[in-house]
């Protein structure tokens, strides 16, 4: 029989583990909070993106929220700040990657004649990306979106469609993979 001393210990190191887990993916790391624009963003869940019929691992998302959501409408339509982190663990390149946006546009019925432009525009900022690197987008309560990639600002797109059209690509109706949305959503 356990002492109650004992009993305590184990229920400490439980307990205490449980939030590593939340925040861990494949053994990439992502802090719990963010500041964004001034505000703080705790992180919603983190997701794998899996590619080909083999499931080659690529990247490991997290998304940032001012308050945490599983409804992806709720998510894709709220005006606050928002940041989606995508950490490689594979190699991609940039052809891949932006082939990746403009197929997740048009997946997700968000392809007009209108974003093409803006689509173009986000994709020129795409790079290839190695093992380890980083890419994010900060949502902005204006509407706008900025992308970085390994942290230096690439540039940014005006027009809360062209957010709401970038973020349905890891939250519409038909994501790169459902584990990655449902990761992102916390579930």
């Amino acid at each position: 029989m356990l002492s109650l001393f004992m009993r305590l210990c184990l229920l400490t190191v439980f307990f205490t583990a449980l939030p590593l887990q939340a925040k861990e993916l494949e053994g990439v790391s992502m802090a719990d909070t963010i500041e964004v624009a001034g505000q703080t963003l705790q992180l919603n869940g983190l997701g794998l993106r899996e590619a080909t019929f083999l499931k080659i691992d690529i990247y490991v998302a997290g998304l940032y929220l001012e308050q945490k959501s599983q409804n992806p409408n709720t998510i894709i339509n709220s005006a606050g700040p928002k940041r989606l982190v995508l950490k490689f663990v594979h190699h991609a390149e940039k052809e891949k990657l932006t082939e990746a946006v403009k197929e997740g546009f048009e997946n997700n019925g968000r392809s007009s004649k209108d974003l093409m432009a803006k689509i173009n525009q986000f994709n020129s900022y795409l790079v290839e990306m190695k093992e380890g690197q980083e890419m994010h987008f900060d949502f902005l309560a204006d509407g706008s979106t900025e992308v970085f990639v390994n942290n230096k600002h690439k540039g940014s797109i005006e027009g809360k469609n062209f957010s709401q059209g970038l973020l349905a690509i890891w939250l519409g109706p038909k994501p790169p993979n459902t584990g990655l949305k449902q990761g992102l959503l916390g579930k």
